[in-house]
């Protein structure tokens, strides 16, 4: 058995000290939450491999049967963000002379 607990509190201590160290990372309110938790489930997703629980169906565990809608929610949230031009830098002013 890997000590997965152990990947875990990396993982959260990373993502603390990069939230914290860079602010908020995306000019959307609530998107670095968001980006957060995205990068939770799929991190989750595949240390569920690695544990011991046991398996639901397709050879996947039950914490991974809950992880495919909620990743697949929120991928299909920042493709619609990205798609709809909120991440864009707005272009400079001319200045005029």
């Amino acid at each position: 058995m890997h000590p997965s607990m152990l990947y875990e509190i990396g993982f959260h201590l990373g993502a603390f000290a990069l939230i914290t160290t860079r602010g908020p990372l995306l000019p959307v309110r609530g998107d670095t939450l968001k980006a957060y938790l995205l990068a939770y489930g799929i991190f989750r997703f595949g240390i569920e491999f690695i544990r011991g629980n046991e398996v639901q169906w397709l050879g996947l565990t039950g914490p991974q049967l809950v992880l495919i809608p909620l990743i697949a929610w929120l991928m299909l949230h920042f493709v619609r963000q990205l798609r709809s031009g909120v991440y864009r830098m707005p272009q400079p002013r001319a200045v005029i002379a």
